[in-house]
């Protein structure tokens, strides 16, 4: 039962054990006894009568406002009660966890979820009848498979299958969204009757064009200026800052309630920024750097929610080592530039070993634990969102502000430099007497080989040196760099690479370069 599903349907889940970070969201909870209001009303809506004819609901509201976490506590309330079809949240630091690949993760996760004893088989008998799924359209997936007729046809009198779908608004930018949009906005209708779905995101232009008066959809805000929003956030400040208390052993009454009063009215009802502070304060001596989260309500008394936010990430990098240092301020922002721009989340090694910095030096000695989720063995990323907004949007005036043109061009230089330290004649090192052979290659070998094009054709003004140095490797190694390929099994990648490289060169240099020149 079930045998063909992972090949054809899921490219998160096929094949390989789930890794730690898809199942992250299972952790996530709201606190007990706060969010109230909106875990009454979601559950409410998610009874068998109380949908009005609207099978989707749309939870919104800005970022940093707590919508991932009550998303995954919905879920969770959903999986405990045998009810959970499927939780879907997008990455746009994972690949996979994109637009394309949605539709037939949900599905496949409903064939296994045991919540409907028939839907298995169905879906099953659904997905052999349709051929190759993965290369067709998302608007057919979505009809085809979600909204099947066979779908239709189980007969469930039990309370509704719930789908999560989490930060749709991470899934890409407008236009990669649109596809995904115009599916749900044409087939909601079809859905079979004991499916509900939960959409949470910003409310980002195009998806509010969609969803917010569609009439098959309920739109529910999320607002942070309310009373009940303001002491979910002071009893998460309670909660959270008595269990630092007691992990470096301050005093009884620290903090205070004065100084817990003083941090909700900072936050101005955002939970990232609570999050943020917390973690923040959560190293040796805390009170030590209390007083400069205290000291912002006097210094933005008129500031926004994201100003407040903003100036709390200023704070925490600033705290991190010596900015003062030149050499120091290169590294770090060499290091925030590549977690950014990356077109795959990497470890600190290979990050260190692209970008030629010391980054476990840099890593060991600051306070970015508030910012990045660090780990010796699993990838670097941005813990929120916001904090990559603000890196890339607004720190314009900051030495930390990424370029996201400089920074591609920085790095794509980097990767040239290391491949053309790295690669040589077989070089996973194969010889004809081996019986057992297992090609593998560096992390930032790997991650060099096949993305290094990618980082260079965003460029839209590269420097001339640019071009020299792509055809020096070219020049010196295109064989090499094939046969890594090749060992990569990446090999089907090789002519679609080169060819949008070459296009790029003729674009932003105007001029031609051929393959037959190496």
């Amino acid at each position: 039962m079930l045998s063909i599903l992972p090949s054809l349907l899921n490219p998160v889940c096929a094949g390989r054990k789930l890794r730690p970070m898809e199942i992250k969201w299972s952790e996530r909870q709201c606190l007990p006894d706060t969010r109230r209001t909106v875990i009454a009303f979601l559950t409410d809506w998610l009874s068998r009568y109380a949908n009005h004819g609207q099978s989707v609901l749309w939870l919104y509201g800005l970022a940093g406002s707590g919508k991932s976490t009550i998303a995954a506590q919905i879920a969770n309330d959903m999986l405990n009660s045998g009810r959970l079809g499927g939780f879907f949240y997008f990455d746009r630091d994972q690949p996979e966890r994109n637009v394309d690949g949605l539709i037939r993760t949900l599905i496949y996760k409903l064939a296994v979820s045991n919540t409907i004893p028939a839907i298995g088989a169905t879906i099953e008998e659904i997905v052999d009848g349709l051929g190759d799924i993965p290369s067709t359209p998302l608007h057919y997936q979505f009809l085809r498979l979600l909204c099947a007729d066979a779908l239709q046809s189980i007969i469930w009198d039990g309370d509704p299958i719930v789908l999560v779908i989490d930060a749709l608004d991470e899934c890409g930018s407008s236009e990669d969204r649109k596809s995904l949009l115009d599916a749900l906005s044409d087939g909601l209708s079809k859905l079979p009757p004991f499916i509900r779905i939960i959409i949470a995101s910003r409310p980002e232009a195009d998806i509010l064009r969609v969803l917010k008066h569609h009439k098959l959809v309920l739109p529910y805000e999320l607002n942070i200026d309310t009373k009940e929003n303001k002491d979910d956030i002071q009893k998460y400040l309670e909660v959270h800052l008595g269990r630092i208390r007691e992990v470096w052993h301050c005093e009884a009454t620290w903090p205070g309630a004065d100084a817990i009063n003083i941090l909700t009215k900072n936050s101005m009802g955002l939970m990232i920024w609570v999050e943020t502070a917390c973690l923040y304060l959560n190293r040796h001596l805390p009170q030590n750097y209390l007083p400069e989260l205290l000291g912002q309500s006097t210094i933005m008394t008129t500031s926004t929610p994201f100003e407040r936010l903003d100036n709390l990430y200023k704070t925490a990098i600033k705290s991190s080592g010596r900015w003062e240092d030149p050499s120091y301020a290169t590294a770090c922002c060499s290091m925030f530039g590549i977690i950014v721009c990356a077109q795959t989340p990497l470890s600190s090694s290979a990050i260190g070993a692209i970008m030629n910095i010391q980054i476990v030096q840099i890593l060991s000695a600051s306070g970015f634990g508030c910012l990045l989720q660090l780990s010796l063995t699993q990838p670097i990323r941005v813990l929120h969102p916001s904090f990559q907004d603000y890196l890339t949007m607004r720190a314009c005036n900051e030495p930390w502000f990424i370029d996201i043109q400089k920074y591609n061009q920085e790095i794509a230089l980097q990767c040239m430099q290391y491949l053309k330290a790295k690669l040589h004649d077989n070089i996973s090192g194969l010889s004809l007497n081996q019986q057992h052979w297992q090609p593998w290659l560096p992390e930032a070998l790997c991650y060099t080989c096949r993305y290094w094009i990618e980082h260079l054709i965003i460029l839209t003004n590269p420097e001339v040196s640019v071009r020299n140095m792509i055809i020096d490797l070219l020049d010196k190694h295109l064989l090499h760099w094939i046969e890594a390929l090749a060992y990569l099994k990446e090999h089907p990648q090789t002519i679609h690479l080169l060819n949008n490289l070459f296009h790029w060169i003729k674009v932003r240099y105007l001029t031609s370069i051929r393959l037959a020149s190496f």
